[in-house]
């Protein structure tokens, strides 16, 4: 998983503003690739939906330069406007409906730690704490 995000510090949302109709991502990252001296093969376009895109570029100093401090690109008849890589793109906020205690058996001795309960429930529900018991 930290790998997965390390690689994705090199993308952008692009969000394209223009005739959807008439777009071609191909002719963009040419646009892209020809105003940033590029190669087009480094340019990755991932649709998201009808006018959300996420390009993963090569490194971060050219994640850096097309990013430009969040002004828009304008390509005719497009205007492109990038928003950095997030993991909370769409997330949303909700309330656990419950708090519970959950009694695992078997752990070995030595593996009594939060990191081991983490592991185990992590699928199922968010870890608070330890009971006191368990602790020491």
């Amino acid at each position: 998983m930290a790998r997965a995000e390390y690689e994705q510090c090199r993308a952008h949302f692009v969000t394209i503003f223009g005739d959807l109709a008439a777009l071609s991502v191909d002719v963009l990252a040419d646009e892209l690739a020809r105003r940033h001296e590029l190669l087009i093969e480094s340019l990755k376009f991932h649709r998201l939906d009808s006018a959300d895109y996420l390009l993963v570029l090569p490194n971060k100093a050219t994640t850096s330069r097309i990013f430009n401090d969040g002004q828009p690109v304008h390509l005719p008849p497009f205007m492109l406007v990038f928003r950095r890589w997030s993991r909370l793109r769409n997330a949303s906020v909700v309330v656990l409906p419950s708090l519970v205690d959950v009694e695992l058996k078997g752990i070995p001795a030595h593996a009594w730690e939060l990191e081991t309960a983490k592991h185990l429930l992590d699928e199922w529900c968010w870890v608070r704490g330890l009971h006191p018991d368990t602790v020491d």
